[in-house]
């Protein structure tokens, strides 16, 4: 059957409103809500000029959902307050389909699962617990990107400049899944933003949505404070301290790949310094404007994901496989493109060439000419 959430998906994720979708088909926003509730079926007409507008294949229409199952966690999101709720339904649709592309991979296993870490250790111990566990030990983490993708993380990219985050993330099933805003902020920020999301998962797996909006100051301090001591190890970063000044401040951010600001402020929680050393290093920092762009942000590059492309391209080797893939996971091939960081073309010239938006072949039971008007569900 014609599924209306699909429907309401691929319009939020082509920046579409229900009104604008629905003045071409010469229907009322009303009805267009009515279809993503599920509560009218449109016609075959309807459905082929929907697929036209939204570019994308009629049989598109007809994914059926998945279940979340008790494995789930709520969606870990930042910019509660100030980002719209156009931007935080596209991140969300993005964790999602990124879940569908694994699955239709069937790359569904993960290590994430046997993941245990004793939960009467602080958030630094548990921080540290886990670089032990992966072989970083203290050191300094070179790729985040990487280190996540070796240890079973899902990485998808999304470009969204009006949300106000680098990432987010959620487990689904079982499977964590962590979505980057494409070059938002610096690659040092993006860094720290990943590490965040990994405290979100190690810490709060369990937490009910309701729960996580009522905590979200609470709980996003501690994933703050876990990311914190992921990237900066109590032990290896005091072997790098030296008298404090901004030159020693550049030279740290050079080895341990983190914000000046957040090196600062890691030094006044770890007693390095002093509240008063650390106002003066941000009054500093404030002073040469480096609150956005700090020096060498220019010479660190953006951490890409490799693992989600290399498994699209690895399960879609032809334009055969990538066909019976397609019909696998039922997602427009651009958007596929993008989640999976490769290149524009990559796949959209295959499918392009081999479907006519027309089509409603298999589709016999949309055929509700004889009834004169969209049908009730």
């Amino acid at each position: 059957m014609f599924n209306g959430e699909r429907l309401a998906e691929i319009r939020i994720v082509r920046n579409m409103t229900q009104e604008q979708l629905a003045v071409p088909l010469g229907i009322s926003k009303q009805m267009v809500s009515r279809y993503e509730d599920g509560k009218n079926i449109p016609q075959s007409e309807t459905v082929k000029k929907m697929a036209q507008l939204l570019s994308i294949p009629i049989k598109c229409f007809y994914k059926d959902n998945f279940a979340f199952d008790t494995k789930s966690s709520t969606v870990f999101f930042r910019a509660n307050i100030d980002t719209s709720k156009k931007v935080r339904e596209n991140i969300k649709i993005a964790g999602k389909w990124g879940y569908e592309i694994l699955k239709a991979n069937e790359k569904l296993s993960n290590p994430f699962l046997t993941l245990s870490i004793d939960n009467n250790l602080t958030i630094p111990e548990k921080a540290t617990v886990l670089k032990q566990k992966w072989g970083i030990g203290d050191n300094p983490v070179e790729n985040m990107v990487a280190l996540l993708e070796i240890h079973g993380f899902n990485i998808f990219t999304v470009d969204f400049p009006g949300l106000k985050t680098e990432a987010c993330s959620q487990i689904i099933n079982g499977i964590p899944i962590i979505v980057i805003n494409k070059n938002i902020g610096t690659a040092v920020r993006q860094r720290f933003s990943l590490a965040h999301e990994l405290g979100h998962m190690i810490l709060h797996r369990g937490i009910a949505h309701w729960d996580f909006e009522i905590r979200n100051t609470e709980l996003e301090k501690e994933a703050h404070e876990f990311a914190e001591y992921f990237l900066l190890p109590m032990k290896g970063f005091e072997k790098s301290l030296l008298p404090l000044k901004i030159e020693k401040l550049i030279e740290l951010k050079r080895k341990w790949k983190v914000s000046l600001a957040a090196l600062a402020m890691h030094c006044k929680n770890t007693g390095l310094i002093d509240a008063s050393e650390c106002d003066a290093l941000h009054r500093f920092i404030s002073t040469r404007g480096w609150k956005k762009f700090e020096p060498l942000d220019d010479e660190f590059e953006y951490e890409k994901p490799y693992a989600m492309g290399q498994l699209a391209l690895s399960t879609a080797t032809d334009k055969d496989t990538f066909l019976e893939f397609f019909d696998k996971v039922l997602l427009p091939a651009d958007i596929i493109e993008s989640l999976c960081s490769l290149p524009n073309d990559t796949f959209t010239g295959i499918l392009n060439g081999s479907f006519d938006m027309n089509d409603t072949a298999g589709f016999e039971q949309l055929d509700l000419s004889d009834i004169g008007g969209d049908h009730n569900a």
